[in-house]
Order: structure tokens, then C-alpha cells, then sequence
């Protein structure tokens, strides 16, 4: 899932763009209900959200015991802060891992590790 994630307003702006980003028209309370209510006893739910919300996200996650076990934590660059958190939950324990994917080296020069993430979606990647 590629939740809305956005908590502030951006005034003025009614775009669907930006209404579909906001957490205001999907809030993370009411995507982990949904997900309490469809998601398989054996499946796995993932997400992407800001790095900020991870901790605040995980605790609402913990209480309809979704359990993670895969979080990497996405940078733009090496140099700069996180920015992202992907996350993987089940209902059960597995082996725990985390790690740390950095997108760029420079702008428009791609890690390996990016491009074998996302090279089945990009055509020129």
C-alpha cells in the first residue's frame, strides 16, 4: 500500500492530487482497520510512509497485532536523512531484518540497489 501520508494541510490547494495524499482522506487508524478486517491470517501487509510516522505507525500496527519484519529505511542520498520507511507486517513472527536503501549517489545517478528494486517498473532504468 502507498497510503496517504501527508498530515499537513496544504491551504488553498483542492487538487484530487493532493487531497489523495493527505492522511485527512485515509487515515492510518482506518488502513490498519481495513487491513485487520482483510487481510489473510498467513498474508502480509507493506506499505510505504514518512520516516517521521514509523514509530507512531508501528504502535497503532501492534494494537490488531501486526508484527513487522521487514522495515528498510529509504534515503535519498547518502549524506541525507531518512525520508522513508518500508514496511512489512504479519500476523505471525518471522525473521526480523532491517535495512537501509539510499536512492542516489548523485542526481540522476541511481545505486544498484534502486535499480533492482524498481527496474521492472522503469523502462530506462
Amino acid at each position: 500500500s502507498n497510503p496517504p501520508f501527508y498530515t499537513t494541510d496544504i491551504v488553498g490547494d483542492s487538487t484530487k492530487r493532493t487531497t489523495a495524499r493527505q492522511t485527512e482522506s485515509l487515515p492510518f487508524e482506518l488502513l490498519l482497520y481495513s487491513v485487520k478486517k482483510l487481510l489473510d491470517p498467513n498474508g502480509v501487509f507493506s506499505c510505504i510512509i514518512p520516516f517521521e510516522e514509523e514509530e507512531h505507525f508501528l504502535g497503532l500496527a501492534k494494537q490488531i497485532n501486526l508484527i513487522p519484519f521487514k522495515i528498510t529505511r529509504v534515503k535519498g542520498r547518502k549524506d541525507r536523512p531518512i525520508k522513508r520507511s518500508l514496511l512489512a507486517m504479519s500476523y505471525h513472527q518471522k525473521h526480523y531484518c532491517e535495512e537501509e536503501l539510499i536512492i542516489e549517489h548523485e542526481r540522476h545517478q541511481y545505486t544498484e540497489d534502486y535499480k533492482r528494486l524498481t527496474k521492472a517498473f522503469y523502462l530506462k532504468m
